[in-house]
């Protein structure tokens, strides 16, 4: 039962939001966004850390994020859409301003709390994002995926910029002034806030009572099984690419090689988060994750047979376009196949599984390149398990018109 008049059917409030939203996503992964791919090697560099506790910062961060994507369905029931992406878009600044204080108070148990309320938030900030983006779809056609592309792009944007400019930042900073690096990623995000706060509102849909058998229902489903299992991929090559992927590079061809090998990946994602939102709205998600899931299987193979610094870009590439397209075809899914009292559940029991897939490519990649010694053993397990994906993606069409 709607709380308030629902102002997603005026098309100029509708637009108004995909705009706002849009924008305060660039600041946002501008700054915040942005740092996580040189969060391992500033805290490698603080003293008494070690080699594996800067892994585990931004893993704890998604493993956080995990459960809340499914939590906050509960805990966060009477929150509108908007108070979420408020409210969890300022855990993106203080998570910033923490890990910048590390500097002068190198606490790795502060650095974990941070960690895993910046989970609880970014779980917040994404339902609360993407379901307001879905509502103002409903408001003409309904081209989930075009919109959710659209707002995805600009977020990616500002993700590749921030990666270019903190990185040449990084690599200009002395030892001793590195926490000017989250100075500035925190002033950027606080404007992503202040965009953010300007969102108009939209009526507040009550989400149907959340259930564990509801919840069982959803992911016992075909559809919703195959689109959590590529979500799992897909959060694969952005945990190898913050976790290991920028080590990598490093170790091979130098720190300064890392801005320009790592801003493909955001370059990527946001070119394709646009076209694979409008490709999904008219050939179908199937065929669009079924390319990107082959194409990263390609780029894997690439840099085990001629590996340099060309076919590294390459694979930051491919990683890019998987990271597009699969949230956007599972965004357009949640939209196309659930109510909008039942989307919280649905998009929560699909979107966790993204976050699983971040903690086990980051752990995974790291012990794999640290028992191999080199980067081939972890690019020939992962082209593997991406070349499975394409042929599971395939499947997924076979349920296109199955309601979640």
């Amino acid at each position: 039962m709607s709380e308030a008049v629902d102002v997603a059917d005026d098309r100029r409030i509708a637009r108004r939001v995909i705009l706002t939203l849009a924008a305060a996503n660039f600041f946002l992964f501008f700054g915040a966004g942005a740092q996580q791919q040189y969060l391992r090697a500033y805290l490698e560099d603080l003293a008494g850390w070690g080699a594996f506790a800067p892994v585990t910062i931004p893993a704890g961060v998604y493993f956080s994020m995990m459960i809340f994507r499914i939590a906050n369905v509960w805990l966060l029931r009477g929150w509108s859409d908007r108070k979420q992406a408020i409210v969890g878009s300022l855990m993106y600044t203080l998570f910033c301003v923490v890990i910048g204080l590390l500097f002068v108070w190198p606490s790795y148990a502060l650095a974990l709390i941070a960690a895993f309320v910046w989970g609880w938030g970014g779980a917040a900030f994404w339902a609360g994002n993407t379901l307001m983006t879905l509502a103002a779809t409903d408001a003409g056609r309904r081209t989930y995926g075009t919109k959710i592309g659209a707002v995805l792009s600009v977020t990616h944007l500002g993700f590749w910029l921030g990666v270019i400019v903190l990185g040449k930042l990084h690599a200009m900073l002395p030892d001793e002034l590195s926490w000017v690096l989250y100075a500035v990623a925190a002033t950027v995000t606080l404007i992503g806030n202040i965009v953010m706060l300007t969102t108009p509102r939209l009526g507040h849909v009550t989400p149907d009572p959340p259930t564990l058998r509801a919840l069982v229902e959803v992911i016992t489903k075909a559809k919703a099984l195959i689109s959590a299992f590529l979500q799992l991929a897909s959060g694969l090559t952005f945990g190898l690419m913050i976790g290991v992927f920028g080590i990598l590079v490093s170790e091979e061809y130098g720190a300064d090689s890392v801005w320009i090998v790592a801003h493909w990946y955001p370059a990527a994602r946001l070119v394709w988060s646009l076209a694979s939102g409008a490709l999904s709205d008219r050939v179908g998600g199937s065929a669009v994750l079924a390319g990107a899931f082959l194409s990263t299987t390609l780029s894997l193979v690439a840099c085990v047979t001629w590996p340099s610094r060309t076919t590294m870009a390459l694979a930051a590439v491919a990683f890019g376009l998987l990271g597009a397209a699969v949230p956007v075809v599972a965004s357009a899914i949640v939209g196309n196949s659930a109510d909008r009292e039942r989307r919280p559940l649905v998009y929560g029991a699909i979107f966790t599984t993204r976050d699983a897939g971040f903690v086990i490519g980051a752990l995974a990649g790291y012990a794999l390149q640290l028992g191999a010694g080199s980067a081939r053993p972890l690019f020939i397990t992962f082209a593997v398990i991406f070349g499975v994906c394409g042929v599971v993606a395939v499947a997924l069409q076979r349920w296109a018109e199955q309601k979640l």
